[in-house]
């Protein structure tokens, strides 16, 4: 099972890192839009 881990580094932006080494850095509405229910 894959997991990636999301570290919150201000109060708007999130670092995701992913197991195959890489990174990146998201906007907390990229989070909100990607789990709300009409994506």
């Amino acid at each position: 099972m894959i997991k990636n881990k999301l570290i919150k580094i201000s109060e708007e932006y999130f670092l995701i890192t992913h197991q195959d080494g890489t990174w990146e850095i998201i906007h907390e509405d990229r989070i909100k839009n990607i789990n709300s229910p009409s994506c």
